[in-house]
């Protein structure tokens, strides 16, 4: 880099030290080091963005100079149409109908419950001879009856606890509603700022780079100023000089 080179034409001349060469070196170092980083870290991410589209990740994409068109603003209800297919908020609307159909149920464990059961049977043998009395087919039919007469307040709690329990699943299922809301109305306001940020990006980028652009005609003015200093700082000159 130019730094150490900078340094030591300096000291050479006797307006600079050994400790500012050394330290231009260690920075030169350190940035060199930190320009090796951030190159793995791109193509890191080039890898990665292969292997999303399917390919071998061999950092072979490259990145466009200009950023992509902006959409067409947001058309209003638009969100919250989006909000609805929304996987998490699908899941919290189905707990809520299972908390409500789980209350039902234990409202109806309450209530006396009646089985109905028939059966039908039919004999065929060549071996065994039935009676002239039996029946063949034989058919049955039935029903039980049974009732809740006491549980010491079970049932009523079983009611509550799945009543408490539908009144978390509503209240998870809007909080998670203003949250989708409010991320969805945050994501918005950026979209549309996004030009005033672009416009602010590439004149900042602008500015900097006029700032650190060094024409190569003060490049060799530098170096010609530089070498008169290193010959006027010569024992031959000082000599010449008296």
């Amino acid at each position: 880099m130019l730094a150490p080179a900078i340094a030591q034409q300096r000291t050479s001349i006797g307006i600079g030290a050994e400790h500012d060469v050394a330290v231009a070196q260690a920075t030169s170092a350190q940035l060199q080091d930190a320009r090796r980083q951030l190159q793995l870290a791109h193509d890191q991410s080039l890898r990665s963005l292969e292997i999303l589209l399917g390919r071998y990740p061999k950092a072979e994409l490259r990145a466009r100079t200009d950023l992509t068109p902006l959409p067409e603003p947001v058309p209003a209800g638009m969100p919250l149409e989006m909000l609805e297919r929304r996987p998490d908020l699908i899941a919290a609307e189905r707990r809520i109908a299972t908390a409500f159909q789980r209350v039902g149920e234990a409202k109806a464990a309450m209530l006396p419950r009646i089985t109905l059961n028939a059966s039908a049977s039919v004999i065929d043998s060549d071996i065994v001879e039935l009676q002239s009395d039996y029946d063949n087919p034989a058919i049955g039919a039935g029903a039980i009856f049974v009732a809740p007469l006491y549980a010491g307040g079970a049932f009523d709690a079983q009611v509550e606890i799945r009543t408490a329990q539908q009144r978390e699943a509503v209240a998870e299922y809007g909080r998670r509603v203003l949250n989708a809301i409010g991320g969805s109305r945050v994501r918005s306001r950026r979209v549309r700022h996004w030009p005033t940020a672009t416009d602010c990006c590439s004149a900042c980028w602008r500015r900097t780079s006029a700032r650190w652009s060094w024409p190569a005609s003060r490049t060799a003015s530098a170096a010609a100023t530089s070498a008169r200093c290193s010959n006027n700082s010569s024992p031959s000159s000082r000599r010449a000089r008296r």
